[in-house]
């Protein structure tokens, strides 16, 4: 992609287009230094007419997106290169890609045709619908389960994408070969223990002192540390032993729960298999595996930032976004490590444990919190009502469990709900 724009910008007849817009800018100064009213307006025009011709010529080489979104990026790249203070002429051509995007993008429609017309509709209703039939999932060896939904945004979606080839200064993360947005699946399993630590957190603080110091509550706080260990993998923790994952639970919970999440730990990595010395470094595993989401829409957010002191915008922000009512399926399969003399009934009891605190994360991270960037501002919000039912699988039983939505709507089958009929199943057969 980028030696086909290179070519194109360089050693085309977009490289003569872009003179033609230089030599006008440079004029453009020319004629302010000397307070030429009359010159500088026509000399505006001109170059708003070169941008609109411009923009033609990239839509002439590049018809689809995302070529021509990364054309267009080089040849505002190649245009913002003039000497001159104020470039109108970048600015007249970005506005033509802003237009096209708010026009064509933002919809909703673009990508699911564009696909379409590549003979790739199955794709597109794989991305944007939840899985009917996961038989693939049947191989797996028990215990498992599998969540599948999907959300439409009740806010715009903000999110950072790595290239520092764009035509604005803030590109929504993209899939690299169709372009399309989305949130990456470590950027999920990210937000999700995010969210498992911050309820953990809120949990124990929201306790007494007396109450803190009582063994079960000791213990409460130690085995829900655990279980987030055995979900998301080992803990993180820099070197200084103040930065990351470990060292902060161990100051938010203090030295008792501390020192009984480490035996626990130990406990539990000896039960697999481990060496007494490979389990003291209590290194594992996640069991939570994530998959990304795409959406079908880009939209552009504006931020102006004022002057303090006069109180005026000084120059507008473009910032890609996700827009308000796109949708995207969210997907989460649950695979443990089965213990080496575990038994069903504690299996299935360990089982029940993590779907709770899975649906608790999933659901507040939604809902409530947000995922993406800016979440205090409010970005990044998904409605509680689903679009179309969403299916909870588990390994010990033939047909899914549905709901509607994510937290409590009127006649609507809640998240929640689904769960806790599935854990007094999964307690029913560890009993029976």
């Amino acid at each position: 992609m980028r030696d086909f724009i290179t070519d194109y910008v360089g050693s085309n007849a977009l490289s003569a287009e872009i003179s033609d817009i230089w030599s006008a800018e440079i004029e453009l100064e020319r004629a302010e230094r000397a307070r030429d009213r009359d010159l500088q307006r026509r000399l505006r025009d001109r170059i708003t007419s070169l941008a609109s011709q411009l923009w033609q010529s990239v839509l002439q080489i590049a018809p689809h997106w995302p070529a021509w979104g990364e054309l267009a990026a080089g040849v505002y790249l190649a245009l913002d290169t003039v000497p001159v203070e104020r470039p109108i002429g970048p600015d007249a051509f970005r506005r033509r890609w802003v237009d096209r995007v708010r026009r064509e993008i933002a919809p909703g429609s673009y990508f699911r045709e564009q696909l379409r017309s590549q003979g790739l509709a199955s794709f597109w209703d794989s991305l944007t619908n939840p899985v009917r039939d996961p038989a693939a999932l049947r191989a797996l060896p028990g215990p498992w389960f599998f969540l599948d939904f999907c959300f439409a945004l009740a806010e715009p979606l903000l999110t950072r994408d790595d290239t520092t080839f764009y035509i604005v200064e803030n590109p929504v993360r993209k899939d690299k070969v169709f372009a399309m947005p989305g949130i990456a699946a470590s950027s999920w399993k990210g937000s999700l223990r995010w969210m498992s630590i911050k309820q953990l957190v809120d949990w124990w603080q929201g306790l007494s002192e007396a109450e803190r110091l009582l063994p079960e509550h000791v213990q409460a706080f130690a085995d829900r540390r655990l279980h987030l260990t055995q979900l998301f993998g080992s803990e993180n923790g820099e070197e200084d032993g103040v930065s990351g994952t470990g060292p902060y639970l161990d100051r938010a919970g203090g030295e008792q729960p501390r020192l009984a999440y480490r035996r626990e730990l130990t406990t539990y990595l000896r039960a697999l298999g481990l060496s007494e010395e490979r389990a003291a470094e209590g290194f594992l595993a996640g069991s939570l595996y994530c998959f990304p989401t795409f959406f079908g829409a880009i939209d552009l957010e504006v931020i102006n930032p004022h002057d303090r002191r006069t109180r005026a915008g000084e120059r507008p922000v473009l910032m890609e976004s996700v827009p308000r009512g796109a949708r995207g399926c969210f997907r989460l399969l649950y695979a443990p490590m089965v213990l080496t003399d575990g038994s069903p009934t504690e299996t299935r009891t360990r089982v029940t444990s993590h779907l709770g605190l899975v649906a608790d994360a999933v659901r507040e991270l939604l809902t409530v919190y947000g995922f993406g960037a800016k979440k205090s501002s409010g970005f990044g919000v998904a409605h509680a009502e689903l679009p179309q039912p969403g299916s909870l699988y588990l390994w010990s039983r033939s047909r899914p469990y549905q709901f509607d939505a994510l937290t409590p709507v009127e006649r609507k089958t809640t998240l929640q709900m689904r769960v806790e009929e599935a854990r007094d199943d999964l307690l029913k057969e560890a009993r029976g």
